[in-house]
């Protein structure tokens, strides 16, 4: 696998998520939301760790990180995507179909979840390998780190 891959990779995860209609609900705090995938990206999704720019505005955001912590003769082995997810905490309540009262954050990471544990869509078999509150990317803002790794890779075909 060459390093092009990577980035298709990554691309493929960010069409994942803008295009799933639960998580643009909720990002955007909008019923029905029409947004097109790229006006999401950069605005509330970011293919990268951290969140540019301010943090003035009262939003929900996605950042990942993807890495390949070792490669063995061109083979890679281990894959890790972390995702970020998180909210302003003057949005982290809302409510699920049924009415009740919950996090923003737990509805976007089921929704995650269902996209990438045990998917081998990428090529590859992703596993959810822990979640963890308490991530806290700047004042006022809250959110849970999710992370997928597969150790078995296969090329997409």
């Amino acid at each position: 696998m060459y390093l092009d891959e990577f980035r298709k990779y990554r691309s493929a995860v960010l069409e994942k998520i803008t295009n799933n209609q639960t998580i643009k609900d909720l990002l955007t705090n909008v019923d029905h939301c029409t947004s097109t995938p790229g006006s999401l990206i950069e605005h509330y999704v970011y293919p990268y760790e951290y969140l540019p720019g301010s943090t003035e505005e009262a939003k929900t955001c996605i950042t990942m990180l993807m890495s390949v912590p070792y490669v063995v003769d061109r083979s890679i082995l281990h894959v890790k995507i972390v995702f970020y997810v998180f909210s302003y905490e003057g949005l982290m309540w809302t409510k699920d179909d049924d009415g009740v009262a919950c996090l923003r954050n737990d509805l976007i990471c089921e929704e995650i979840d269902k996209m990438f544990n045990g998917s081998d869509a990428f090529g590859l078999k992703l596993r959810l390998s822990s979640r963890k509150d308490g991530y806290q990317p700047a004042k006022k803002f809250h959110g849970v780190q999710l992370v997928y790794e597969t150790r078995d890779f296969n090329y997409k075909v």
